[in-house]
């Protein structure tokens, strides 16, 4: 793009030629300086239009990166919470053991001694042991097998060729029916 020269200087299109003004000659020529004008006019609302809508985009996109980091540090502090109330069970548990086997103490004994340290509770255990007498050499009850009764029956029946069943024994199915054969019936 040149730059126009000063008013002075500057000849319009018909003068040239050393022509006259020619009425047909200037309407065309304002005609399509308007023109060139309204087209200009129009790139520039155009332009105009989309960098509002790329402003507006772009603040969007940052108010939706600033909405998920807040939403991101408030999911990083939930867990940290949790972290840390799941860190406090371990250690109470961790406290509640050391004091049941430093005290000798059993687990239902255990369960109830109170404190939020380590020194709380051994102090607690103390007095527990204080006002509780204890027999010496008593340890916790330990089951090392199963209660008999609440063990499921065992079958002890074995079928003729069983693999399982007592050594030596013919378990043919011959001899099974030989025995049965020598057995009387109750219908008999």
């Amino acid at each position: 793009m040149t730059n126009l020269p000063k008013l002075e200087d500057w000849n319009a299109p018909w003068e040239h030629e050393g022509e006259e003004i020619d009425p047909t000659k200037a309407k065309s020529f304002a005609y399509s300086l308007k023109s060139k004008i309204q087209e200009l006019e129009g790139r520039v609302t155009e332009r105009d239009s989309a960098l509002s809508t790329y402003k507006e985009a772009e603040a969007a996109a940052a108010q939706a990166k600033l909405s998920d980091t807040e939403r991101l540090e408030t999911q990083l502090a939930e867990l940290r919470a949790k972290g840390e109330a799941g860190d406090t069970q371990l250690a109470r548990a961790n406290d509640l053991l050391q004091v049941r086997l430093d005290k000798g103490l059993t687990e239902a004994e255990v369960k109830r001694i109170s404190g939020d340290t380590l020194e709380e509770l051994l102090a607690d255990a103390d007095e527990f042991l204080k006002l509780v007498p204890r027999k010496e050499g008593v340890e916790e009850e330990v089951e090392d097998e199963p209660n008999p009764a609440r063990r499921a029956p065992q079958a002890k029946f074995r079928t003729p060729g069983d693999p399982r069943s007592a050594e030596g024994a013919d378990t043919s199915v011959d001899a099974y029916l030989a025995k049965r054969a020598g057995q009387s019936s109750w219908l008999g």
